[in-house]
């Protein structure tokens, strides 16, 4: 199964567990459409990944979440900007949970 495929069928796994996820779900299908279009350029891939992630983690899918967020240092483990960005994000996100 492609990589496209298991993501609309993962999508639509947690749309039907919990339907007030729908708007977090289009974002999630958007993003992952947009990460098709360049696949292994780390900095084409560093903002769909980094807001795909956040929002998995807002919906407490933290490994799927973790995934994201790691992926461009797998592919360019120089971005320390990357990194300080996740840090941020995850630091605001707990401060306003």
């Amino acid at each position: 199964m492609k990589e496209n495929d298991q993501s609309r069928l993962d999508l639509t796994k947690s749309l039907e567990m919990e339907p007030n996820n729908q708007e977090y779900n289009e974002v999630l299908w958007d993003l992952t459409k947009s990460l098709e279009i360049e696949p292994n350029n780390a900095f084409a891939l560093s903002y769909p990944l980094r807001y795909r992630g956040m929002i998995l983690y807002m919906m407490e899918e933290y490994d799927k979440s973790l995934l994201d967020l790691t992926k461009p240092l797998e592919i360019d483990s120089d971005s320390l900007s990357y990194c300080d960005a996740i840090m941020n994000d995850l630091t605001k996100e707990k401060m306003y949970s």
